[in-house]
């Protein structure tokens, strides 16, 4: 559907108000074209978001919007749950948006653009059915006027200009009338569709409460260390921090997963083993995980020490679920992703040797390369 340079659209939802902004966007768009949307369509209006969660499209796992969140203090969540149920509520607002404007992209599909600030308007106004006000009111605090009055009259003598002119409004406020009652409909449409098919489609969960340990699946949880294939699926145990609802539940992760949203579907989770019987010791689960190609990786409990040994940057690092003898030195290319713990390591010792800024971009290439190679 490309059209005025377009063809996508980006959607950003508030998860408070659930209000939602529908931007056209392009594929071939940058990390810097990204950061000036967000400052045209979203920041001029709501100021700074504390936090924002996104999928791992190339544009938002870039440097550039890495860096550019960092620095205005943005946590950046990475989604791996890909369960519209969970905390995916752009995930949920792509498909209504997606059915319920179809029918006029496909009728008018030279026009679907012009169309989106009337589409935004019409979702704006929708009651939500988890915060039982519409989103506009949620944020202005009354309902806008959606009403069309009838046509001016004009007086008979007219010119045909003023006449011709006359016509090309009512026709324009008459057709924008009718768009709005058609996305209205189709909004609700979509709504109620996507909440039956939610509904029909779900499964007896288990009932985890807060503090119970689960193992979390690695199936969509993505990372570039090439070490060899294990049969290891899940890592864990994690505890549960907070209940979203009967089928989703955010968990307390790790220093090394914290770039991960925490929220997760019950379908990437599974009970831990119970509290061992009496004499009976179980063993903590392995301290390794299987991103998507299928390549273990190890989970960093703490980096104890740094050092530089010909000109290679090395840590010291003691590996959850292994004892202390076992800690080892390993090159920064290894570890360059595990942001969290190198943050860590450096606020707990501030005068410890630090990696330079050639060394960091040097192993994120090698790390980038690697990945390239696997894919």
């Amino acid at each position: 559907m490309p059209v005025d340079g377009f063809n996508q659209i980006m959607v950003v939802v508030d998860r408070l108000s659930k209000d939602k902004h529908i931007i056209p966007f392009h594929t071939s768009m940058t990390a810097v074209d990204l950061a000036r949307l967000f400052i045209r369509e979203v920041w001029k209006l709501h100021g700074l978001p504390d936090s924002v969660v996104s999928d791992r499209g190339p544009t938002f796992v870039s440097e550039f919007w890495r860096s550019v969140c960092d620095i205005l203090q943005i946590s950046l969540l990475l989604s791996t749950a890909y369960q519209p149920e969970t905390d995916g509520q752009t995930e949920i607002a792509n498909k209504e948006l997606n059915t319920f404007i179809r029918q006029y992209i496909d009728a008018a599909p030279k026009n679907w653009v012009k169309l989106l600030p009337m589409a935004q308007f019409a979702m704006r106004n929708v009651v939500n059915s988890s915060t039982g006000i519409s989103p506009f009111f949620a944020n202005h605090g009354y309902h806008p006027r959606m009403s069309f009055g009838p046509p001016r009259v004009l007086p008979r003598n007219a010119s045909e200009h003023r006449q011709l002119r006359h016509k090309d409004a009512s026709d324009f406020a008459h057709k924008m009338e009718d768009i709005l009652k058609l996305l209205h409909t189709n909004l609700i449409t979509a709504r109620d569709s996507q909440e039956s098919f939610a509904n029909t489609s779900r499964r007896a969960a288990p009932a985890y409460r807060v503090g119970d340990m689960v193992l979390l699946s690695t199936k969509n949880i993505d990372s570039s260390k090439p070490i060899p294939k294990l049969d290891a699926k899940f890592i864990g145990p994690f505890p549960i921090e907070r209940i979203i609802n009967s089928h989703a539940y955010k968990l307390r992760l790790p220093y090394e997963l914290q770039s991960i949203h925490p929220v997760f579907h019950t379908n990437h989770l599974k009970p831990s083993a119970g509290i061992p019987l009496p004499g009976q010791q179980n063993k903590p689960t392995p301290p390794l995980f299987v991103d998507t190609s299928g390549h273990e990786l190890w989970s960093i409990d703490e980096i104890l020490d740094a050092k530089r040994v010909k000109g290679v940057f090395k840590y010291l690092v003691r590996w959850r679920g292994y004892d202390p003898d076992d800690q080892t030195w390993e090159p920064l290319v290894h570890i360059v992703n595990a942001v969290a713990s190198i943050k860590d390591f450096e606020q707990r010792f501030p005068r410890k040797l630090k990696p330079t800024k050639a060394e960091i971009t040097k192993a994120r290439e090698s790390q980038e390369k690697e990945a390239e190679k696997l894919e």
